[in-house]
């Protein structure tokens, strides 16, 4: 399976904690993280395109987390033709309660075979892996049938 970037730049790559959101759709499922399988979701309702910019809030729920946290959650900027990535902020949650924030990071590359490139050849094809979900159990559901 293709790599899932470093936990460490995952979280600096999602953004801030996104609002309540409706449309909920899995972008990426990934088995190869450091906590198991992951399931990458991005807010339908919030992506904003500008020419070939895609803002959009983003969460990622993983099969194994640490007891730390459950998922990790914000806003992120791709540039579909550079192949960039960058965040305004992340921030870790553990039961709804945030428990770790990230600072911004500049865009840059996505690196080719990773979630990320996953991510981003989903999100600039126009592509979703599922319909509007509730990320908590779709992502129960995955994690049950791998």
């Amino acid at each position: 399976m293709r790599g899932w970037i470093p936990l460490a730049a995952s979280a600096a790559l999602a953004a801030a904690a996104p609002a309540a959101a409706e449309q909920w759709r899995a972008i990426s499922i990934d088995d190869s993280t450091g906590h198991g399988m992951a399931v990458a979701y991005a807010d339908a309702d919030s992506i904003a395109r500008n020419g070939d910019e895609i803002d959009f809030d983003y969460q990622v729920r993983f099969s194994r987390p640490p007891e730390r946290f459950d998922r990790l959650a914000g806003r992120m900027r791709i540039q579909c033709e550079a192949r960039l990535w960058g965040s305004e902020g992340s921030a870790h949650y553990l039961g709804g309660r945030r428990v770790s924030e990230f600072s911004p990071m500049a865009l840059q590359p996505v690196r080719p075979d990773t979630n990320g490139s996953i991510i981003l050849d989903n999100l600039c094809g126009g592509r979703f892996l599922s319909g509007p979900v509730d990320p908590a159990a779709h992502s129960r559901a995955v994690f049950a049938g791998r």
